[in-house]
């Protein structure tokens, strides 16, 4: 019980400075969504705010029903009636009752502060708060999908879900794949893996060229020639091909592009994302080849981590932060592996 209290303490102090800070600056953040420093900390905070104050502020909510298509951050910004500092708290919030519904189902001390210590040292999570963003809704969806892992409490898949679709529909659909192949209490269902790669490489070449604007026009021109040889495989019927390929090639991307541009204002945090879901995921590599780690319950979280991003992997972006909630799932069997006993059953879950 002590350590219990104990890590909630360490998280809810967390927390408290970080509202502190968002009190503090909130002046300085609202400008920084209009002088464009805010792309520090979000890719695309600025651009949100740009077209909610042009295009949304004085529109009803009710007469403009392409605002539940074109973001959840604008769509916030618009029920806070354009008072961005509520959303900034509303986020804030989210990632609290997250973590400390994540740390109340890890099974010791050492796991809960390294939990803590592994998510808040992530940009793309810790910095949520500070600017619209879609990213901290899908890592706090990521981060209740495991909760519902280990605990088995549907409330928890319930808010994995909401949260997902909050962040955007595709994250949904991951999660919702991710259920389908990955039975919490049955051994998990590869053959629905490859079915779906097989599924996606038949007919998405099919509903791209339904779309002829689809993403092309906005995309392939910043994609760079891997972008262009990625697509070219998905476009004909290679999907299944390219998924792991594509999925491994994006993870360092955003490094080498700061060695090329170390100027470009969200290159500093995206580089980051990058450095540390490669180490985490080096760690995790090491892991594998024991017998003891691949029968454990923890071992289903790698898979999750895997398989997760194939339903929207099929797009033409080349980003890692529309992918990047994987580190999650990884982070979460990474700081559990040495309380698993060898003698668990992967059916059983983790029991706190």
């Amino acid at each position: 019980m002590g350590s219990v209290r104990i890590s909630h303490l360490v998280l809810g102090t967390a927390f408290i400075l970080l509202a502190f800070i968002l009190w503090a600056t909130s002046d300085a953040l609202f400008a920084a969504h209009t002088n464009g420093l805010i792309y520090y900390f979000s890719s695309d905070g600025g651009e949100y705010f740009r077209l909610y104050d042009m295009l949304y502020a004085d529109v009803e909510l009710l007469d403009s029903p392409t605002l539940f298509m074109v973001g959840s951050p604008i769509l916030m910004l618009k029920l806070a009636e354009g008072n961005l500092w509520i959303v900034q708290l509303v986020n804030l919030t989210v990632m609290a009752c997250t973590l400390w519904t994540a740390v109340d189902c890890l099974p010791d001390f050492r796991s809960r502060i390294r939990f803590v210590i592994g998510t808040l040292l992530f940009p793309y999570f810790l910095f949520g708060f500070l600017a619209l963003n879609k990213e901290v809704y899908a890592m706090s969806s990521a981060i209740m999908l495991c909760v519902y892992y280990s605990a088995g409490k549907r409330r928890h898949l319930f808010l994995a879900l909401l949260l997902g679709g909050i962040a955007r529909y595709y994250m949904l659909l991951s999660i919702l794949f991710v259920i389908v192949a990955v039975p919490r209490a049955k051994p998990v269902r590869y053959w629905v893996v490859i079915g779906a790669a097989l599924a996606i490489s038949f007919l998405g070449p099919i509903v791209k060229s339904l779309i002829p604007s689809y993403s092309k026009d906005e995309v392939l021109d910043v994609a760079g020639l891997t972008g262009v040889i990625f697509t070219a495989m998905i476009d004909h019927g290679a999907y299944f091909i390219a998924y792991p390929i594509k999925y491994l090639f994006l993870l360092p991307q955003r490094l080498y592009s700061w060695f090329i541009d170390p100027t470009r204002k969200s290159n500093t945090m995206e580089a980051c994302v990058s450095l540390i879901t490669m180490f985490v995921m080096f760690r995790i590599a090491l892991l594998v080849p024991s017998r003891r780690f691949r029968s454990s319950p923890l071992f289903r979280y790698i898979v999750i981590g895997a398989i997760a991003p194939l339903p929207m992997m099929w797009s033409d972006i080349m980003h890692w932060r529309y992918f990047s909630f994987v580190y999650f799932f990884y982070l979460f069997a990474l700081v559990q592996y040495r309380t698993v006993s060898p003698k668990a059953e992967p059916n059983d879950g983790l029991k706190t």
